[in-house]
């Protein structure tokens, strides 16, 4: 994540919306995921590196959660 913080650190923070830090983390994390020594490391722990759009990513945990929340539901399992 050293680029992230590379960015982040040379841009005005006071322009940077929710949207634009989004956006520039997913650049960031995308650079390092395709740096071969960052991915050799991930892929020998059993990841599988890959760069999506923070607009894909955001539909992939909405769904996860959505089913989550439907099994645990189903199963009975409450907050204590």
């Amino acid at each position: 994540m050293v680029f992230a913080v590379e960015t982040l650190c040379l841009t005005d923070r006071s322009s940077i919306d929710k949207v634009g830090l989004c956006f520039l983390i997913s650049q960031d994390t995308a650079k390092a995921v395709n740096v071969a020594d960052v991915r050799a490391r991930m892929e020998q722990q059993g990841a599988v590196p890959v760069t999506i759009a923070p607009e894909q990513f955001d539909v992939i945990i909405r769904n996860d959660t959505a089913r989550n929340v439907r099994i645990l539901r189903e199963a009975g399992v409450a907050a204590n």
